[in-house]
């Protein structure tokens, strides 16, 4: 018994087969992929076939098709649609240069073959069918299946066997609407002659095609995953700086309305002696603070005109934090603070480049000791957790108060103990160190108590090289 029109579908049919292999969930990447590899192999092989084709319209499939027919000479293609869909091809797409050498075949209406694809193989070597079926939520009537996104989910069906391909290609013959310009061969009652068994040499082949087209994917959405990552690291940085060059119009402002105050009250021959005094200091402070402006974003500039972000698997924590330790270790002893550190051997190398890591811990020994009285402690750690290397920046300075704490890595952020107390810097270093750390996919966090100190957590994955 034929099903009607509008239960026609080529994916019920194989499904209620006996010995019909089961459906496999593909995305629409993969059905390309397993269709490329089939053409591939002819053209590589030269082998001539009869292919009844009905495809997402994509100019990619017309160019491969007339690829095959430029290629290899005895050929018939025929080209199936289904009647009311409007997509011929020679209609939605270019396939002018096909139409001389494809037959184009209207299948009747149904709502279920609008969403398959296929495409049969028949040759002497072997014959084959890829039957695919778009899997979606919408109602039949809904369903346009021109083209297929990356999203797309089909059932899909593979299989060599004469005994599923021969009714599939005989049901088509009988939903194929009679026209003038229907082929002879077509209008004959008669079975078409299908090879008892593939040859095993082709097989082979064929598979490997599908493994070299499965590396290509992989090839090609490694690329598109890395672009991807760019894009986002880029974006993320343009934010970054959009973010300090908005709080650097906001720091500039102030200091130089307060310099251009202390100017003008210096220029008044009424001042006294101790006012003119206290003005030449603000005017000190503020210049100072603008020098200390200025060095931070030059570091900025400095790290991001860095070309070489590369990871040197052979840098270990024992050579480096020794060395950058040392570099503070004269005004730890100005200031009578103790400065230490415990690095154990034979650490994993990070994932972060040599000099986005010195740049971060030399920042955080730096607010450690600027905020650190004298007979204070600064201590620097390690510890290896699975696959993540923490490093903590300890001290017994003045602490943070808990409100204060989700402002500290803000641009020019300075706390209410950098300013009672006076205490110089642009309220940068904080800052740049979150930025590196966010840039090579590492962390920071703090614990603090006000008048007990500060602990700085820095977490990076361990690298793992990939020879």
């Amino acid at each position: 018994m034929i099903p009607s029109p509008l239960e026609s579908s080529l994916y019920q049919l194989t499904q209620k087969m006996a010995g019909s292999p089961s459906p496999i969930a593909v995305s629409s990447t993969t059905f390309k992929s397993v269709i490329e590899s089939l053409l591939d192999l002819l053209i590589e092989q030269q082998i001539s076939a009869t292919l009844w084709l009905k495809l997402p319209n994509s100019n990619y499939w017309a160019k491969k098709i007339d690829q095959y027919q430029q290629q290899v000479k005895e050929h018939h293609i025929y080209w199936c649609t289904v009647r009311q869909d409007q997509s011929s091809p020679s209609s939605d797409l270019n396939y002018s240069f096909l139409s001389n050498r494809v037959t184009s075949l209207v299948l009747e209406t149904s709502s279920q073959l609008k969403r398959e694809f296929f495409l049969i193989l028949v040759s002497d070597q072997f014959s084959s069918l890829i039957l695919a079926q778009h899997q979606c939520s919408k109602t039949p009537s809904d369903i346009k299946p021109k083209i297929l996104n990356q999203s797309s989910s089909l059932k899909l069906i593979y299989s060599f066997s004469s005994d599923l391909i021969k009714p599939v290609l005989n049901q088509i013959k009988q939903w194929i609407t009679i026209t003038d310009n229907t082929p002879e061969e077509l209008l004959v009652d008669s079975e078409i002659p299908l090879p008892k068994s593939p040859q095993s040499s082709l097989i082979e082949k064929l598979l490997l095609k599908q493994i070299q087209q499965t590396e290509s994917l992989q090839s090609e959405n490694t690329y598109i995953s890395e672009t991807q990552s760019t894009v986002r690291y880029l974006n993320d940085d343009l934010l970054f700086k959009d973010d300090i060059l908005k709080s650097l119009a906001q720091e500039i402002s102030l200091p130089l309305t307060n310099m251009k105050t202390g100017l003008r009250l210096l220029e008044s021959m009424q001042s006294k002696r101790e006012q003119r005094q206290r003005y030449i200091t603000l005017l000190q402070r503020e210049c100072e603070r603008q020098t200390l402006i200025l060095s931070g974003l030059q570091e900025l500039i400095q790290l991001d005109q860095t070309s070489v972000v590369e990871i040197d698997p052979t840098l270990k924590l024992e050579d480096l934090i020794p060395g950058i330790v040392s570099t503070y270790q004269p005004l730890a002893e100005e200031k009578g603070i103790s400065l230490g550190y415990t690095i154990p051997p034979g650490f994993p190398p990070v994932s972060c480049p040599e000099n986005w890591l010195r740049q971060i811990v030399l920042n955080l020994l730096s607010n450690s000791l600027k905020f650190t009285p004298a007979k204070g402690r600064v201590f620097v750690q390690a510890h290896l957790k699975n696959d993540l290397i923490e490093l903590t920046v300890t001290d017994t300075g003045m602490g943070i108060d808990n409100n204060e704490i989700p402002q500290i890595f803000k641009s020019f952020y300075r706390g209410r103990n950098a300013i009672t107390e006076n205490i110089p810097g642009a309220g940068l270093g904080l800052t740049i160190a979150q930025h590196l750390l966010d840039r090579c996919g590492g962390s920071i966090s703090v614990t603090s108590q006000p008048s007990k100190g500060s602990t700085f957590t820095v977490s990076l994955s361990v690298f793992y090289s990939e020879t």
